[in-house]
């Protein structure tokens, strides 16, 4: 056995041991989120090629908020989709980050083993913050160090929580929202990383939800605004990704008459919801960044005790603690389902994302170099939206769309205006590469 397999060995391991240690110690007197650093350090020292690893700011109680990237060329900026995952951002509810930490094995141990798995990794830049609530986490609290909730701190109808909960306002409160929009280093990070990535896909981690078989929930709320521009891919996608939650439960524990944790209530897909229109994470994303991002409510809280780390009756139960992988699995599969259904396939070896959409790259006609343009697209404007721009560095863009025929203006300053139309079909993201032409 060679010096890299052992190195790669002992990495599944060290990492396999941590995932056992979190999933199974509830009472644990070192940092566990000192632990996930410290791993994912390492995993990214030991696999350089597929794991780039990232501070992405210091929490509130000034500890590193880690960040790591899995795809091939992993230090590398390449022209391809990002996907990101959010594991801790309410500190009493950990089972994203159990989630997060199986993926990462997952992808990591079957890397060149599994056919799928290596599509996805040469395919998409993968992103994943584990624990963004640091302190929270370690303090086993659903607020960060200065007390305030991340999850009412997003600069989106910030100043609107109060609509809904007047105690968003209170300091005292479990969801005060903070004095300002992103006054937290916390959502100042996340902030950062989206708006550098622009990622397709996301989702954020939540627990403790009172519904047995979680939420699906996504931007935004109706009753005061109008809809998002995407209203409909939203819910498709979200849809699709409780379908395969279902799917998971139906070769699992939840949905087997005969498993000691079988339950006809969790059995069902997780229930479909929008956001209230105000400062929570998804909102913000969506609106700025053109994320289909989302908000995950894993389970109920029974499910949610056995990882606290503090005393409580469930922390006895074997069957809650089944109960709870179980989640953790379903969780992991869907995801792992999404990632599948949005690679259509590969042709003449290159990669093709599922539509109906557009894809496409924005260059200088002169110097044929990227340009950073803002794409409109008629009828897929908003006035609580951000515009959509291409990448700085590739160019490129992406958009998913209804099926049907669009008309598309590509603007950028000290450039001549592009307008055409374009028809959007069922299969493969539709290509709309376009030269802009400098102004004399």
């Amino acid at each position: 056995m060679n010096e890299r397999v052992k190195a790669n060995l002992r990495l599944g391991a060290m990492l396999a041991l941590l995932l056992g240690l979190i999933l199974t110690a509830p009472r644990v007197a070192i940092s566990q989120a000192e632990n996930v650093i410290t791993t994912l350090k390492q995993l990214s020292r030991t696999r350089p090629n597929i794991v780039h690893y990232r501070e992405i700011g210091r929490s509130s109680n000034h500890r590193p908020i880690a960040a790591i990237k899995i795809s091939d060329n992993a230090n590398l900026e390449e022209d391809e989709p990002a996907f990101l995952f959010v594991g801790i951002i309410h500190g009493a509810e950990p089972l994203g980050l159990k989630i997060t930490l199986k993926l990462i094995q997952e992808f990591i141990d079957s890397y060149g083993k599994n056919h799928d798995i290596t599509d996805w990794v040469n395919a998409y830049e993968i992103w994943f913050v584990p624990v963004l609530n640091v302190w929270g986490y370690e303090r086993r609290a659903r607020k960060n160090a200065n007390g305030v909730d991340l999850n009412r701190n997003f600069d989106f109808r910030w100043e609107r929580c109060i609509a809904t909960n007047q105690d968003c306002a209170n300091p005292a409160s479990p969801f005060y929202r903070g004095p300002a929009p992103f006054s937290e280093p916390e959502t100042r990070a996340i902030r950062d990383l989206v708006l550098e990535q622009r990622p397709l896909f996301g989702i954020t981690f939540h627990a403790g939800n009172p519904s047995p078989s979680g939420e699906v929930m996504r931007p935004w709320a109706t009753n005061e605004i109008p809809p998002p521009p995407d209203n409909i891919k939203l819910l498709e996608v979200a849809q699709n990704f409780a379908m395969w939650v279902r799917q998971s439960r139906e070769g699992g524990g939840f949905c087997r008459s005969d498993s000691p944790i079988f339950d006809v209530s969790v059995c069902a897909p997780p229930v479909m919801r929008m956001l209230g229109a105000y400062g929570q994470s998804s909102n913000w994303v969506y609106a700025a960044a053109g994320t289909f991002d989302y908000i995950i409510e894993i389970a109920p809280k029974p499910f949610n005790d056995r990882f606290l780390y503090t005393p409580d009756p469930t922390d006895d139960n074997p069957l809650i603690l089944l109960a709870a992988l179980e989640h953790i699995r379903n969780y992991s599969d869907a995801i792992r389902g999404w990632l599948r259904w949005f690679l259509l396939g590969k042709q003449n070896n290159h990669f093709v994302f599922r539509g109906p959409g557009l894809t496409g790259k924005i260059t200088d006609a002169a110097t044929n170099q990227p340009l950073a343009a803002t794409i409109e697209i008629e009828g897929f404007n908003g006035p609580y939206t951000q515009p959509r721009t291409s990448d700085p560095l590739t160019g490129r863009f992406w958009r998913l769309l209804p099926a049907g025929s669009y008309t598309v203006t590509i603007t950028k300053s000290g450039y001549r205006p592009w307008a055409g139309s374009i028809e959007v079909r069922n299969g493969a993201l539709a290509p709309l590469n376009v030269t802009l032409v400098p102004e004399r």
